[in-house]
């Protein structure tokens, strides 16, 4: 993830070649900020910061990173998000590790605390 922010942050073409290729419409920039439309909208609802890559789709309050915004308009799991994306910007997915939690509990020090005191 680190590799795809490294290569997109402050570069607003290439922002704004990822975001059309994922079929955002109404691309603009105004130099701080990339707006687009997520779907046909004449005006577009959403915006991305080009130095942060923050997003915004303001219809409907969504806020994440520029990943929470392709995840939203494709429906792609984290992982092949990422993946696609790498793929679309040259980078080699060789590095993805993807690991599985071994302690079963989410909140694992909390039940532990909890456990301690029971």
């Amino acid at each position: 993830m680190e590799a795809i922010k490294s290569l997109l942050c402050g570069d607003v073409n290439r922002i704004e070649d990822i975001v059309g290729l994922y079929g955002f419409s109404n691309i603009r920039s105004n130099g701080k900020r990339i707006m687009f439309a997520f779907d046909d909208e004449s005006k577009g609802s959403c915006q991305i910061d080009i130095n942060t890559l923050s997003y915004v789709r303001w219809s409907d309050d969504t806020h994440g990173d520029i990943i929470t915004a392709i995840m939203n308009k494709t429906g792609m799991c984290f992982k092949d998000t990422i993946i696609d994306i790498k793929n679309k910007l040259g980078i080699s997915n060789q590095n993805i590790v993807i690991t599985k939690r071994t302690d079963n509990c989410i909140f694992k020090s909390l039940n532990d605390k909890l456990n301690s005191i029971v």
